[in-house]
């Protein structure tokens, strides 16, 4: 099974953490950081000793590193409390900046006519109220900053406490007897944005180079699914290369890939990072062997889905939806058909549509992306990745993919790898 002794242990570390935040907060820690800096201090001093010792047959990155780490290591110890005081401020930061992101995206739902879009300008200028109010009591009152810090990391250790019970609730649904064909679609805390986003990316590696899962786990899981067919796909992709390595999230369902993001080039904002939305139709397999063959850098995830015929029908619904408000265009500029679509197209037969209105017609990074298309094919069928703070990312399809696979008896019944 797939490293249940890590998901364990990842658990009781959070739990611990968790609670050591609610109780000494800052003291804690300044704690942590004076610790971490000795580590680094015992590491770097090691490494010296190896240097000094060796010379000659020592990698010139190893020195690279060790004086890094000991550089890091001197700083932390002579500056724990301020690097105390450094990690309140980020936090706040990134409080800010999802802020910011909610209120973007309010911007563009009501550009594009959208309802329900006053939620998203709640939740910004909520954000956006806790990041001034932290800042402004720590020059205006008398409540010091120390004193802020530690509301604050409490805060943070409480839910740290919720997303360890939420995991170990998972961890005893996977030997749950039984299959939950509902998949009851529930809310559910997850981690920062900031650590699901990188998640496709930061499993690449490990993907590649070792087995998740023991060989009698999988033989279990082929012999307890060996009377149902995978009825869908979720494709979770990712790459080596920077730009790449967030992933992107794309459906199959009855031999055709849909496929949602930012592709026609010539029209692109932001650095590309928003754009006019373009849904893409193709065959799977020819989809498959292109990137195969083409795209060498990238690791494509296939979590097959076994649906009941409600499901089904709900799916087909979805994107017979999904397709009511889109044209047709095609690509015909230079610099379209030398862009990633445009190298599809030359290969194989693609169907490619915009948006005449619905919260698709412009495409955003952080919100209306491609995640966000899954999720509207597949959310009402169960799929659990309720959006945080307006955010879903690819990686926290991955996640919950993965968690889901893990479990012997569940309604993701293969993964695929290449």
């Amino acid at each position: 099974m797939l490293d249940i002794n890590s998901r364990i242990k990842r658990n009781i570390l959070l739990f611990a953490l968790a609670i050591m935040m609610i109780l000494f907060s800052y003291n804690f820690l300044a704690l942590v950081f004076l610790l971490t800096a000795l580590y680094l201090l015992f590491t770097s001093i090691s490494n010296l000793v190896r240097i000094i010792r060796r010379r000659k047959k020592i990698d010139k990155s190893l020195i690279f590193i060790t004086i890094t780490l000991l550089f890091l290591g001197l700083f932390l110890s002579l500056n724990y409390v301020f690097a105390n005081v450094i990690v309140y401020f980020l936090i706040i930061f990134y409080q800010f900046i999802v802020g910011l992101v909610c209120l973007f995206n309010f911007y563009l739902l009501k550009s594009d006519k959208i309802e329900g879009h006053y939620f998203t300008l709640f939740r910004g200028l909520f954000l956006l109220w806790i990041t001034i109010s932290s800042l402004v009591t720590v020059y205006t009152s008398d409540v010091t900053i120390f004193e802020n810090i530690q509301i604050l990391y409490t805060r943070l250790g409480w839910y740290m406490l919720i997303l360890a019970i939420t995991y170990t609730f998972d961890i005893i649904r996977i030997n749950k007897k039984g299959q939950d064909a509902s998949l009851k679609r529930q809310f559910r805390f997850k981690a920062p944005i900031f650590v699901t986003a990188l998640l496709p990316y930061l499993t690449l590696k490990k993907s590649k180079a070792e087995t998740l899962y023991s060989q009698e786990f999988l033989e279990k899981k082929a012999e307890t699914n060996k009377d149902k067919n995978v009825d869908l796909e979720i494709w979770i992709h990712t790459s080596s290369d920077l730009e790449d390595a967030a992933g992107h999230v794309d459906i199959s369902y009855k031999g055709q890939t849909f496929s949602y993001g930012h592709y026609d080039v010539d029209a692109n904002k932001l650095f590309g990072s928003m754009g006019p939305g373009v849904l893409f139709v193709v065959d799977t397999e020819d989809y498959s062997t292109w990137i195969q063959k083409y795209h060498k850098n990238r690791v494509s995830y296939r979590y097959g889905l076994s649906l009941t015929e409600e499901q089904k029908k709900i799916v087909e619904k979805n994107i017979r939806q999904l397709f009511t408000d889109t044209y047709e265009f095609t690509f015909h500029t230079p610099s379209q058909m030398a862009s990633y679509l445009g190298g599809l197209v030359s290969y194989t037969k693609v169907k490619l549509h915009k948006f005449h209105r619905t919260r698709f017609k412009t495409y955003f990074v952080l919100t209306t992306n491609c995640a966000l298309l899954a999720d509207f094919i597949v959310g009402n069928i169960g799929i659990n990745t309720l959006a945080v703070a307006g955010v879903i990312s690819p990686g926290s399809y991955k996640d919950y993919l993965e968690t889901e696979y893990s479990k012997l008896h569940s309604n993701i019944i293969s993964k695929k790898s290449y």
